[in-house]
């Protein structure tokens, strides 16, 4: 499970078998999860550090049983000296203006404002700190800090003066 510093924990491949007493099973992928009472740690979508999590499994628990998936590896950003305010893959390229930011900040998917699509904002723990409903949306009651903002999967890095 390779990574690279800042990146977003992706367990959308995982699924998790469980074995019922009856014979009977089910096969729960991440996004049913909390529905099964089973957690991950670190959790889909935790925005991962080199420090923290490098060399260091995933733990998938249930009640008192746990499992440990391959350990992480998570690799140096590409740019240590500052943030990146674009993240690309393929041909999509997601944009956060003005970067860094006080109050209103607006979302850019190929140069083009993003509307009727859902923005997830989260702080580097991987914690949902905001789910705007507009865009551009207003992020001053957030903390000075480092954000990533997802939509639809593809992300880009935030910092909030």
């Amino acid at each position: 499970m390779n990574y690279t510093h800042g990146e977003m924990l992706d367990l959308t491949g995982m699924s998790v078998k469980v074995d019922y007493d009856d014979g009977t099973d089910s096969t729960v992928l991440p996004a049913d999860f909390a529905n099964y009472g089973i957690n991950a740690n670190p959790a889909h979508g935790t925005v991962l550090s080199r420090t923290l999590h490098d060399g260091k499994p995933v733990a998938v628990s249930c009640g008192d049983f746990s499992q440990n998936t391959a350990t992480l590896t998570i690799g140096k950003a590409g740019d240590n000296t500052g943030i990146q305010n674009n993240f690309s893959t393929a041909s999509i390229s997601l944009t956060a203006l003005p970067n860094p930011t006080v109050g209103e900040l607006k979302i850019e998917k190929a140069g083009q404002i993003i509307e009727n699509e859902k923005i997830e904002v989260f702080n580097l723990n991987g914690k949902l700190v905001l789910l705007p409903n507009t865009n551009p949306f207003n992020v001053s009651a957030l903390p000075e800090g480092i954000y990533v903002v997802r939509v639809n999967g593809e992300t880009v890095k935030v910092v909030k003066k």
